[in-house]
């Protein structure tokens, strides 16, 4: 397990490149998302040899001792984010607090700012991914309506749901086709909890990897490429369009309340804060966490689809 993750963690489990993250963002704008970077979902691996010191932090809803789970990933079943190791007490909110994922949405180094779609007739750069009505209302995650009154808001949950599956479907592939995660854990430490976490993943997108070209997915993204010509000369798609990033003082485009006007990591050419300041850490984690924007893309998404 450990040379499995030495070799070959850097080069299975990261985030998408630009063209993986193009081909997704296609993908899920034909599915009726634009802008959409996979699902996000958590659950559980139940830990038989907890150790009674831990036995509380560990304690889940089920009252079972186990291990949270938190991964996102797209329709081909590719993890791009695997974070694995908080205590079964966690939640979906409380993981998300904790997760690298938003140590990277707060540093403003994911997602890209470079990626602009259109949702309802606005423009929009934070892309996003579709999540439960276990996360927190946040301009990063698409969540169901929790009260669908209405046929646009019902279509729209029926939508979201179906995308948000993608996640779900990863946990059912490792539980299924790994025998080492089928049954509760029987290590005596966290740490091998993750490692052997961390190399079943590797093991299993690298099984998705060769046999890619024979995934259903793949072959809609073929038919649709052949059928709309999905791609153009200039750089421009039908799902988005890409540039040099958002050229005011804001990290994804968003108009955010700027600190004092003497900041000195202010930038001198235009483009807003420095880059990795602590003024630009302010704006992208505010950005990310509003929650105006997050109840201004429902109302968007129910008129898109």
């Amino acid at each position: 397990m450990e040379f499995v993750i030495d070799k070959w963690v850097s080069t299975y489990l990261r985030r998408p490149m630009d063209v993986e993250l193009e081909h997704i963002l296609t993908r899920n704008a034909a599915r009726g998302l634009p802008g959409c970077m996979g699902s996000i979902d958590c659950t559980h691996w139940q830990w038989h040899k907890c150790p009674k010191a831990l036995s509380g932090q560990y304690l889940d809803r089920k009252g079972r001792r186990s291990v949270c789970f938190e991964t996102a990933g797209d329709e081909n079943r590719k993890t791009g984010l695997f974070f694995v190791g908080c205590p079964g007490a966690y939640h979906d909110m409380s993981v998300l607090a904790s997760s690298p994922l938003m140590l990277d949405v707060n540093t403003g180094a994911w997602p890209p700012r470079t990626n602009q779609y259109t949702l309802n007739g606005r423009s929009r750069r934070l892309l996003f991914y579709a999540a439960d009505a276990g996360y927190p209302r946040y301009a990063l995650c698409a969540l169901p309506h929790p009260k669908p009154d209405h046929p646009k808001l019902l279509l729209y949950n029926r939508l979201e749901e179906a995308t948000r599956k993608d996640a779900e479907r990863i946990y059912a592939v490792l539980w299924s086709q790994w025998f080492i995660m089928k049954y509760p854990a029987r290590y005596m430490s966290v740490l091998r909890l993750i490692k052997t976490a961390k190399a079943t993943a590797i093991l299993h997108i690298m099984a998705m990897e060769h046999k890619r070209k024979g995934l259903i997915s793949a072959l809609r993204v073929s038919a649709a490429a052949a059928d709309s010509g999905q791609r153009t000369g200039d750089g421009q798609s039908a799902a988005f369009t890409k540039d040099a990033g958002p050229r005011q003082d804001c990290v994804w485009g968003a108009a955010v309340a700027a600190a004092t006007a003497d900041e000195p990591d202010a930038a001198d050419d235009g483009r807003g804060p420095i880059v990795g300041s602590a003024r630009y850490i302010y704006m992208a984690e505010a950005e990310a966490k509003n929650t105006d924007r997050h109840l201004s893309l429902h109302n968007d998404f129910s008129e898109h689809v």
